[in-house]
């Protein structure tokens, strides 16, 4: 009786055994290993436990740099260089450019030059002419008066040429003061010397130009390429 209970006991034991022994503990998900694609391993390994690689900020193997700029296409360039044209023997340039401003009292004022190749020419333009107007007896039968309006007979611009030294006057012309009353006139000078040249007015608003030769008159390094130079066939004494 005693070994029969003793070999039921050793049935069960090894019973028991060969249970335990069929039940496999649990693998160890295997840690992703980091590859050439993907430094910090695959994100999720055959659907098993995601494993996330933080990198160190302080890891830096790339240099600053610019971003990339797309080149312009190039293009052509074309700058016409202009030469400064000569001067002929015939041209005058203009030299001095004044405005007279003599509306309320007499105003006068002074320039010297040494003429050494005439002409020198002078012109002016009355920009602001002042009239007066009025009524008058008329001389008709059938109406009393009638009404004018005319440039102001007080009004003048004159211009005088004369020699600086003795103060002989080789020209003086202008505007009003027994002149005419034209609004626009050219003055020419043809005498060669040391000249002073007045300009006086008054009642009147004027610009006034004095133009001469280039050549003759300034040295050879003088150049007039910003003021305006014409043939000297354009002008003529007393042009209106």
């Amino acid at each position: 009786m005693t070994n029969q209970y003793a070999y039921a006991m050793c049935i069960i034991i090894i019973l028991i055994c060969t249970i335990a022994g069929c039940v496999a503990p649990p693998k160890e998900s295997p840690v992703s290993q980091p590859s050439a694609g993907n430094p910090y391993g695959s994100s999720n390994p055959s659907g098993n436990q995601v494993v996330s690689v933080t990198p160190s900020p302080t890891v830096n193997y790339l240099n600053d740099a610019t971003p990339f700029q797309t080149p312009v296409t190039p293009t052509l360039g074309f700058h016409t260089w202009v030469p400064t044209p000569a001067i002929r023997e015939d041209q005058v340039c203009l030299i001095y450019f004044t405005k007279l401003n003599a509306t309320f009292a007499v105003s006068k004022n002074a320039k010297g030059f040494d003429l050494k190749n005439p002409p020198m020419y002078i012109n002016y333009t009355i920009t602001d002419p002042y009239y007066i107007t009025g009524t008058r007896q008329s001389r008709s039968s059938t109406v009393d008066s009638v009404s004018y309006k005319e440039l102001n007979p007080v009004a003048y611009l004159e211009i005088t040429a004369r020699n600086r030294t003795s103060g002989e006057i080789y020209t003086q012309d202008g505007f009003g003061k027994g002149y005419g009353q034209y609004l626009n006139k050219t003055i020419k000078i043809t005498k060669p010397d040391d000249l002073l040249i007045e300009i006086g007015g008054y009642n009147v608003t004027a610009t006034i130009g004095v133009w001469a030769k280039p050549i003759g008159n300034f040295g050879e390094n003088e150049t007039f390429t910003k003021t305006e130079c014409k043939s000297a066939s354009e002008f003529g004494p007393n042009k209106l």
